[in-house]
C-alpha cells in the first residue's frame, strides 16, 4: 500500500509546494490549506510507514524553531507553518538535507533580489491591466524597496531535489 501511496503523496506534495511558492511570489502570503493538506498527507505516510513519531518529533522541532524566526520578523506566517509540514512528508532522515537544501536556496534568493534591486526601477504610478502585468509591478516595487522575500519559494526548492530523490527509488 505505501509503494503506491508515496508517489502520490510526493506528486501531491509537489503540485501543493509549486501553488504556495507562485502564490507566495504574487501575493506574499500562504494559503492555510496548503501546509494543513500538506501536513495530512505526510502524517498519512508517515504512519503507513511506521514513521510517524520521527516525523512528529522533526516537526514539532521545526515549528518552534520556525516560531521564533516568525515571532523575530525573520519569517512570515505562511513560511512557519510550510516548513514543519514539508518534514512530515519527508522521511525523517532526510529533514537536515531539506534544511540545508533550503536554506541554501533562500540565500540564492536573497542574492538574486539584492542584485535585481540595484537594476530594477521603481514603478511607475497608475493601474496595470491583467494579472501578469500587475505582479510585475508588484515585484518590481518590492525589489525596488528591498522588500520581503517570497520563502515558499525557496522552501520549495529546498524539498523538491529531495522529494524527486526519495520517492522516485
Amino acid at each position: 500500500m505505501t509503494e503506491i501511496l508515496a508517489p502520490m503523496v510526493a506528486l501531491f506534495g509537489v503540485a501543493l509546494l509549486v501553488v504556495a511558492g507562485l502564490h507566495d511570489a504574487a501575493a506574499r502570503t500562504i494559503p492555510n490549506w496548503i501546509p494543513a493538506s500538506l501536513a495530512a498527507a505526510g502524517l498519512l505516510l508517515r504512519f503507513g510507514q511506521g514513521s510517524a513519531a520521527a516525523a512528529l518529533v522533526n516537526a514539532a522541532i521545526l515549528l518552534g524553531i520556525s516560531a521564533a524566526l516568525w515571532r523575530r520578523g525573520f519569517i512570515g506566517g505562511g513560511d512557519m507553518k510550510l516548513i514543519p509540514a514539508v518534514a512530515l512528508v519527508l522521511p525523517p532522515a532526510d529533514v537536515l538535507q531539506f534544511i540545508l537544501f533550503m536554506t541554501l536556496a533562500g540565500g540564492v534568493l536573497a542574492l538574486i533580489y539584492l542584485a535585481l534591486s540595484f537594476v530594477v526601477r521603481r514603478p511607475e504610478p497608475g493601474p496595470r491591466h491583467g494579472l501578469l502585468p500587475r505582479i510585475m509591478k508588484a515585484e518590481a516595487w518590492r525589489m525596488h524597496r528591498r522588500g520581503p522575500l517570497p520563502y515558499a519559494v525557496a522552501i520549495a526548492c529546498g524539498a523538491l531535489p529531495i522529494f524527486i530523490n526519495t520517492f522516485s527509488r
